[in-house]
């Protein structure tokens, strides 16, 4: 949604910047530092900081083992579409569980399913529907030892159907591929 000029400023800017997020013992977020990202366009802020809570995937107040799985619910920001909270529901499955070199790792799947009820906006004024489809699906590795995920992999399409306000009923469709990797580095 922005030009390729605008994507590639935004990309710029986001070099060398540092995020502090501060999770409890169950890796819920509890503080999150993100003005780091004040200069960024609306647009790119709110992505990334979707994508830094859908990565932070809370463990289960149980013990859990391999085929095991658990939800959890996040309510997003999303200020591009009107400033309000979007709550998405993660499906984590426990894959396995490695030791090796005295690290023990989990692998989880992670399946984020889009809200299925169109959700109604107001923004300058006009009034906006929009219904999303979809899901976002990968892997995590996460180290027990380290207390952090090392790796991650998440990708999927989601169809957007945007109607009402100056796009009148006929509205407008996108869709959206998103792929996303992260790797702990230190």
């Amino acid at each position: 949604m922005l030009s390729p000029a605008a994507a590639d400023q935004a990309a710029e800017r986001l070099r060398e910047v540092h995020l502090t997020t501060i999770y409890d013992d169950h890796l819920r977020p509890v503080h999150n530092d993100v003005s780091a990202l004040a200069g960024i366009p609306p647009l790119v802020r709110d992505q990334l900081q979707v994508g830094f809570r859908a990565a932070a995937l809370a463990l289960p107040d149980q013990p859990v083992g391999p085929g095991d799985s658990w939800t959890n619910e996040t309510e997003l920001p999303i200020s591009a579409i009107g400033g309000a909270p979007l709550t998405v529901h993660t499906t984590v499955t426990v894959r396995e569980i490695s030791v090796s070199r005295g690290d023990t790792t989990v692998r989880l799947g992670v399946e984020t399913a889009l809200p299925d009820k169109p959700m109604q906006f107001a923004v300058g004024g006009q009034q906006f529907t929009v219904a999303l489809q979809g899901a976002i699906t990968g892997e995590q590795t996460l180290s027990l030892t380290r207390g952090a995920v090392v790796s991650a992999a998440l990708g999927g399409t989601m169809h957007v159907a945007v109607s009402g306000g100056f796009f009148g009923a006929p509205g407008m469709k996108v869709r959206v591929q998103q792929q996303g990797t992260l790797k702990l580095v230190s």
